[in-house]
């Protein structure tokens, strides 16, 4: 009827909106795991406790960073696609990240800067790499 919301789409476009927003959510939720699994193994790495005030402090710069790298790519476009998205959300993450920390006092090395890179790197486009692959034919 005119005018009337229809609530939802219905058959396949409804279950299309359904994997499209899995997809956005599982991107997402794998991007933060590759920060937070980087921030965790450097605290341990360095004896650092495993509070939730310090993981945190340590955790906030990158996320901010990939925040912004998904922002800026629009990565909700296409979560899976390594070029652009991954390629930007992961240098973003990286950049902001290490700018933040600089300017929070945090302070930033040049080893770490490469393990960030190295680390983030596998991680952000390796999930992806592997999402690319496993997608079924026609998807």
């Amino acid at each position: 009827m005119c005018g009337q919301d229809r609530g939802p789409p219905e058959g396949w476009a409804r279950t299309a909106v359904t994997l499209w927003h899995m997809r956005v959510l599982t991107g997402a939720v794998l991007d933060l795991c590759a920060v937070l699994v980087f921030v965790g193994i450097g605290r341990a790495s360095h004896g650092e406790g495993d509070t939730a005030a310090g993981l945190g402090a340590t955790a906030w710069p990158f996320l901010t960073g990939l925040v912004i790298g998904w922002v800026i790519t629009r990565a909700w476009r296409r979560p899976t696609a390594i070029v652009p998205t991954g390629l930007g959300v992961w240098l973003a993450t990286v950049a902001a990240g290490m700018i933040l920390r600089a300017v929070s006092g945090q302070g930033i090395a040049l080893t770490f800067v490469i393990v960030s890179l190295v680390f983030l790197g596998v991680t952000m486009l390796g999930w992806r790499a592997v999402a690319t692959r496993l997608r079924p034919l026609g998807a």
